[in-house]
């Protein structure tokens, strides 16, 4: 029997519809067109062949929505950790500023506190030396004193007048002190 022009045609037909089914499950390419290459071939497999690619078309579009949020999430948390890391310094720097600070006032207190101390020392001193001396002059007055009650007292004296300047001197370095620590 031999083939007739009507099954050599649908043979035909039917290579190059399963042909055109081959190459749409390929992916569609903008230098590809499968559309273009089937035009005559019936309406329904250029349908067919469009819907696929509009298909393949919007699922790469979709793809690249999701790797463009994925590329915005991953900066956004980049972002974020960048402002995390910047307001941990900020922080630290502020406990630094503070201890700093609290160091300061710790210094002032005990700068003044030492010239208060030395004031105190200073005027103890001096009282004593006023009572020790109208003591002195009172058994002067009545003479009860020996020459060397009299020398031993002007010794006294002048230690005690020595002591009286050395913690002068220690009151201008505790005021020193404390005027640095206000600076």
């Amino acid at each position: 029997m031999k083939p007739t022009k009507a099954i050599l045609w649908g043979l035909l037909l039917f290579s190059t519809v399963t042909f055109a089914q081959d190459l749409t499950s390929i992916k569609a390419t903008d230098s590809l067109k499968v559309d273009s290459v089937y035009v005559g071939f019936g309406s329904s497999n250029q349908k067919n062949n469009q819907k696929e690619i509009d298909r393949e078309m919007a699922y790469e579009k979709q793809q690249r929505k999701a790797e463009k949020a994925k590329e915005k999430a991953e900066n956004e948390a980049k972002d974020r950790e960048r402002d995390m890391k910047k307001q941990e310094r900020k922080l630290e720097k502020q406990e630094k500023e503070l201890k700093k600070m609290a160091n300061k006032q710790e210094a002032i207190a005990d700068a003044e506190q030492e010239v208060s101390k030395a004031k105190e020392k200073v005027q103890e001193a001096q009282e004593d030396l006023v009572k020790k001396t109208e003591k002195y002059e009172k058994n002067l007055k009545k003479g009860k004193l020996s020459p060397n009650d009299i020398a031993d007292f002007e010794k006294d004296k002048s230690k005690r007048l020595e002591k009286i300047e050395d913690l002068k001197k220690k009151i201008e370095k505790a005021e020193k002190k404390l005027s640095k620590a206000k600076n």
